[in-house]
Formats: C-alpha cells, structure tokens, sequence
C-alpha cells in the first residue's frame, strides 16, 4: 500500500511549494493531468458555438471572453516556468498505477481478493487522515483519476468488488462507496437474515437490549468475529464465552445454556452437532461440538478478552 500513500505524500508536496510561490493564487489547479487540461479548455465561456458571429456578441461577452483568455494565458505561462507541474503529477500518478497493477497482477486469484480489501482500506484511511484529503485537488484529480481507476483495473479481471465490500463494516463500507461514487448491492447469498429469523435471536436478548441487536451484529463484524453474516473467529468456542459474558450481565435470557449457544452459533452460520461425524458432509469451520462449547465453561475469560467483551457490549444501555 505505499504506493498509495507515496503518491499522496509526494502531490501534496508539489502543493505546499505551490502554496509558497506568491504568484500562485490557486495551488490546487495546477495538478492537472493532460486530457483534463484539454476538457476543462474547452468548457471555457470563450469556446463559443460556432454559429455565434462576431457581431452578434456582445461587448460583455467580448470584454468576459478575453479576461479568460488573459487568465488561461496566465496559467500556461506560469505552468511553463514551473517546468510543467501537471506533466510531473500525471508521471506520478502513472507510476504509482503502474506499481500497484503489477503487484496485483503477481498475486494468486484468492490474494488479489485480499489485495482490493487491503487497497480499499487504504483508500478509506487516506481519505479520512491524510493532509492532501483537505484540498480541492483530491476530489478533483486523485479519486477519479487514481482511486476510481485503480478500481476499474481490477474490475476488468473479473474481482468481485460487492463480495469484498461485504466484508467490511457497514459504515466503512459506506464510507468507500460514497468516496468512489459505487453503488453496492448485497450478494444475494450473503443477505441479512430475514426478519422471522433475526426476531429468534432478538427473543434471547432481555427486552431493553432488543432494540439495539443490529448495532451488536455490527459490532461482532468491526471485531472480526463474523465476516459475511458467519463466524470467523479462529477460537471455536468464543461466542460461547461472549454470550455466557452477556448472560452474566443481564444482556442475554436466561434459559439452558446449551439451547441459548445453539442459537446464536446457528444464526451465525455454524452448525451444532453432538459428534464430529454428523457435520461430515458440511464445510468443516461451520461446524462445532456441543462438548466444545460446554468447555468454555471451564474456562476462565481473560481480562483481555473481558475488555474486548465490553467494548462489544457498549452497544447495549445496561453497559452505557
């Protein structure tokens, strides 16, 4: 990823020295890239329709076409003795794309998944924290021209962009979508539970915490314990301390531990059996025993994963 961040630091460079220069009225126009330069041009007032003759136009019109005319002037000119800054940003650009392309290109079909994910998070950082966000410039040139292009490049190797924003948070995932004007649509396998089915778990919670289940899920999805609607986390048995944490708190019914468990594994895509041989014919990280949950009983829950188990539960209003 530092070739993203490389090329941010180096155009935001170019526009603090651009800042330092008296002369220089707008810093951020002058990172301009070749057919932009072209297209803005011609957009001009003074690119009048050609059926528009000189003495139809009016003194106002003559005397707006040639102050722009002037201003245009101004800055080649100034473009020229600054030994062509748009030039030097396009060459930037063009190596960092380069780069990243070929890193992608080097990697087996899973990693280039994960590479996107990677690439996408660092997008969404630099557009929250990064010094160059805060200019004009960065709407302007470095997403459409670097962001979205970047995109459009691993799209065209068939790189399911809906199935990798899935795995991020809702609100990052917003975040993304709204930086690199995509629209994202839900893969269908990968859907929120219907409502029969999210009432079931809503059941287990006391009926203050009911309301704010959903920001839970979100919760365990910004942890990392589901990814995709499923359990992810590499210790089968975790959920089961997290949701015995949250009987012990008031947040979750009581009831037998083993029917409460079994709920909240199989809403998150996980299989309940009572011998390893009755999941044979599933995927075997969707399954786990009943005895390796009711080992999680002997199992003190570390201060670590007690605070880690607070912060999940901040959602609820008995731990606000």
């Amino acid at each position: 990823m530092e070739n993203i961040t490389n090329y941010c630091d180096e155009i935001y460079e170019i526009l603090c020295s651009l800042d330092k220069n008296t002369k220089i009225e707008n810093s951020d126009s002058f990172i301009w890239n070749d057919w932009q330069y072209d297209i803005e041009l011609s957009d001009m007032p003074f690119s009048r329709p050609i059926y528009v003759t000189e003495e139809e136009r009016t003194p106002e019109e003559i005397e707006e076409e040639e102050y722009m005319m002037d201003q245009v002037t101004d800055f080649i000119q100034t473009d020229y003795e600054l030994g062509y800054i748009g030039k030097r940003c396009e060459r930037i650009r063009g190596r960092c794309i380069d780069n990243v392309v070929g890193r992608f290109l080097a990697l087996s079909t899973k990693d280039r998944k994960l590479y996107v994910r990677d690439v996408l998070k660092k997008m969404s950082y630099i557009s929250q924290n990064h010094p160059l966000a805060d200019r004009y410039a960065f709407r302007r040139v470095v997403v459409p021209e670097l962001f979205q292009k970047l995109i459009e490049r691993f799209q065209y190797y068939d790189i399911p962009l809906n199935r990798i924003l899935s795995t991020f948070g809702p609100f990052e995932r917003a975040r993304i979508c709204s930086l690199l004007n995509i629209a994202y649509k839900e893969p269908l396998n990968e859907q929120m539970p219907n409502q029969s089915v999210r009432q079931g778990l809503e059941d287990l919670f006391v009926p203050s915490c009911r309301p704010f289940v959903l920001q839970f899920i979100v919760r365990l999805e910004e942890a990392g314990i589901i990814m995709n609607r499923k359990y992810n986390y590499p210790k089968k048995n975790y959920l089961a301390k997290l949701v015995t944490y949250m009987r012990e708190q008031g947040i979750v019914c009581g009831g037998k531990k083993r029917v409460v468990w079994k709920r909240f594994y199989e809403y998150f895509g996980v299989k309940v059996v009572d011998r390893r041989d009755e999941g044979i014919e599933s995927e075997e990280e969707y399954i786990i025993t009943e005895s390796n949950l009711f080992k999680s009983e002997n199992k003190n829950i570390s201060e670590e994963e007690e605070k880690d188990f607070d912060l999940i539960c901040r959602v609820f209003p008995s731990k606000l």
